[in-house]
């Protein structure tokens, strides 16, 4: 990353940004009392932003060999010479890099390399065994299971460097029933972890998959109206994840927010609040640094129905 940084002030940029990955994810898919897909993929990929004369370009590639970047590099400083002016691109005031936590996230699962195929096979077949046991009006079963080591690299020419190393394992089940008028109701589980070991028992998953698509039997559409809903938790991210675009400094700066001037107003029930915490020790969102590079904190962006923060990244804080 160092190298690729250097190559592309040497060819001519102001400054450059470089993001290296690498990536292993196995899946497995279980049907009919047989494997129905099992795959392995391994990946490595290189972006590098250039800023070049107040000009500005992202590029990325997957052959990170040398003697191939350097062709790639050159190119890529020479290409951005050529597009418009924006005075506003460029990387962070080397001051915000300052103040990264040294917090143990406990995302990584050091035990990785010995978690065996015949494992993984074992948990999405008995997955599908369940959830198939648990009901005589099962149509269709398949269960999954995913995996994956992930490695990256950030390195800016004005002095940020930051490593992550993380591990995700997941698994579940999609289950269809008969409603014995022709309908299919259907219904899943999944979930999610850092850790092999934290994964749950294989019959967790198929008994509340099963539960939720029998519950859609009888299921009637509803006349338009106004009601009060219970949300699952688990549809949460749907909710949540809709404020992220009002608060974000792009429709922010291009006047295409609805929360545009209501920093410090109360806009929702005093029974919303929302935090941000990226310490988390073993979360899915847990980081020491942003794509910016700068420190992670833990912040309240809605406290008691009003908002307290927005969401805005180093170029749009520019612009703004």
């Amino acid at each position: 990353a160092k190298w690729a940084v250097a190559q592309a002030q040497k060819a001519g940029a102001n400054e450059a940004a470089v993001d290296l990955a690498s990536s292993r994810q196995i899946e497995i898919e279980h049907r009919d009392k047989k494997i129905d897909k099992l795959q392995e993929s391994t990946e490595n990929g290189l972006n590098l932003r250039i800023f070049a004369n107040n000009r500005y370009s992202s590029h990325s590639t997957n052959d990170i060999r040398k003697e191939a970047l350097g062709k790639f590099v050159e190119e890529a400083v020479a290409m951005t010479k050529y597009l418009g002016e924006d005075p506003m691109r460029t990387l962070p005031d080397p001051k915000y890099y300052q103040g990264m936590s040294d917090v143990k996230l406990g995302v990584c699962d050091d035990n990785y390399d010995s978690v065996r195929s015949d494992q993984r096979v074992k948990l999405a077949r008995e997955i599908e065994e369940h959830a198939v046991s648990k009901s005589d009006k099962i149509l269709y079963c398949t269960s999954s299971y995913n995996d994956g080591l992930y490695e990256s690299v950030k390195v800016h020419s004005n002095g940020f460097e930051g490593t992550r190393k993380s591990t995700v394992f997941s698994a579940g089940v999609e289950v269809a029933v008969t409603d014995g008028k022709g309908g299919r109701p259907s219904s899943w589980d999944w979930k999610t972890v850092r850790r092999w070991n934290d994964l749950p028992a294989s019959e967790t998953y198929g008994k509340l998959a099963v539960e939720r698509a029998l519950a859609r039997v009888g299921g009637e559409k509803l006349d338009s109206g106004s009601y009060d809903v219970i949300v699952e938790n688990r549809a949460r991210t749907s909710l949540l994840g809709a404020l992220q675009g009002p608060m974000g400094g792009r429709n922010l700066q291009q006047k295409n927010s609805c929360l545009e001037g209501k920093l410090g107003q109360k806009i929702f029930s005093d029974k919303l609040t929302i935090k941000e915490d990226p310490f988390i020790k073993g979360a899915l969102g847990s980081r020491l640094y942003d794509g910016d590079g700068f420190p992670t904190r833990k912040r309240t962006l809605i406290d008691k129905g009003v908002l307290k923060e927005y969401l805005i990244d180093w170029y749009y804080s520019r612009k703004l």
